[in-house]
């Protein structure tokens, strides 16, 4: 995405307002409250006001407006209807374009983009490569940066971190101080919070929430109405699905699937290829690995082991 600088002819411009003038570079209005300096560019549309400062070759275009004690700098853009304002920085070679908005205590830069009817504000900052848009909000003290791309209605906030290669979309929240990174994706109307993660190319989407401390990693999914939450982890290949709940301290790995209104706690071990489904539940210090299958209305509790192609279903209850 580029731009071209075009001369205007500053004699075909309107006169500015009383306290305002035009500036050399460009012919846009700014008011005799804020800095501009010569090297600046402003567009004939743009007006810089109150006690806004734009300096070094920074670009306000379009009808793009900097107010407030704002500050644009470096080699930064802002363009199409954008709005940086308060104390918001938009600096080094970052884009603020579109209809978005950047304000509070914001900060965006690097070779950060913020475009669309995207909104960064309060303490967050968007930096590195990093992509937010459509109606995207990053906000609180939340940081976005390195290749990420939060899109549609994600929001980012709290203390939260999303890094990597990491995409936010839907209508997601991550908050908290939750990080998601790597190449991971949460999408729908999932939820990370607390100090959970999710990473590796772990998916969470749906309705599903990570919550607490869990940790979602390695190409795990997680998905529907499904929770991870307290110490649980659920890694490799494994999936945690429909109403299943895994939290306390149990694990779920391996290319297990875990599903239905399942509820997999305490210290138990689900993993390989085993299947937990109905309302099943595993807990305790219970290992249930292999191809074996519990479903049903059975319970698998204390050290019980279930293994190999063993199926235990029903009512069944194994306690040992």
């Amino acid at each position: 995405m580029g731009m071209t600088q075009e001369k205007t002819d500053l004699t075909k411009l309107p006169a500015a307002p009383a306290g305002w003038h035009r500036h050399p570079n460009g012919g846009g209005l700014v008011e005799g409250t804020a800095f501009v300096q010569d090297t600046a560019f402003v567009g004939p549309y743009a007006k810089v006001y109150d006690r806004a400062m734009v300096s070094d070759s920074a670009q306000v275009s379009d009808s793009a407006q900097v107010s407030g004690s704002a500050r644009v700098f470096g080699s930064a853009r802002v363009l199409g209807s954008a709005q940086v304002s308060d104390s918001a920085q938009v600096s080094d070679s970052a884009w603020v374009f579109g209809s978005a908005q950047v304000f509070g205590h914001a900060r965006v830069y690097d070779e950060a983009w913020v475009h669309g009817d995207a909104k960064v504000s309060g303490d967050a900052k968007v930096y590195g490569d990093a992509k937010v848009s459509c109606e995207a909000q990053v906000f609180g003290a939340a940081q976005v940066f390195d290749r990420v791309k939060a899109l549609d209605s994600a929001r980012v906030f709290g203390d939260a971190k999303v890094s990597g290669d990491a995409w936010v979309l839907d209508e997601v929240e991550v908050s908290g101080s939750a990080q998601v990174h790597g190449d991971a994706k949460v999408s729908g109307r999932a939820k990370v919070s607390g100090e959970a993660q999710v990473f590796g190319r772990a998916q969470v989407f749906g309705r599903a929430k990570v919550l607490d401390s869990a940790r979602v990693h390695g190409d795990a999914k997680v998905y529907d109405d499904a929770q991870v939450y307290d110490d649980a982890q659920v890694s490799c290949e494994a999936q945690v699905f429909g109403d299943a709940q895994v939290f306390d301290r149990a694990k779920v790995s391996g290319s297990a699937w875990v599903h239905g209104e399942v509820g997999v706690s305490g210290d138990a071990w689900v993993l390989d290829e085993v299947e937990v489904s109905g309302s099943a539940q595993v807990h305790g210090d219970a290992k249930v690995y292999g191809r074996a299958k519990v479903s049903g209305r059975a319970k698998v509790s204390g050290r019980a082991k279930v293994h190999n192609s063993e199926e235990v279903s029903g009512d069944t209850k194994i306690n040992s």
